[in-house]
């Protein structure tokens, strides 16, 4: 994204940690399974753009989105794009 991102850091890093313990395995390989986070707030607090930059880290970041895959595609698109 074009646009820089300031001010959720915290937020933004809670989104990773969950990530992270999702992609988490046990000691037998064993994933730990599904997991679902909320973003809530009042109109205007930036959950979208919240969101879209974490999207962003990831599709950025090798072990989320790895070349030979390239699961994710590199931005969100308009509406129009998900027609």
């Amino acid at each position: 994204m074009s646009r820089a991102f300031y001010g959720r850091a915290k937020e933004l890093a809670q989104l990773r940690a969950a990530c992270e313990q999702v992609a988490a395995r046990d000691r037998s390989g064993k994933s730990t399974g599904p997991s679902m986070v909320f973003v809530v707030a009042e109109t205007g607090y930036g959950k979208s753009r919240l969101v879209q930059e974490l999207y962003l880290q990831l599709t950025e970041d090798e072990r989320w989105d790895p070349a030979a895959h390239d699961y994710w595609p590199p931005a969100f698109g308009s509406a129009a794009d998900w027609r």
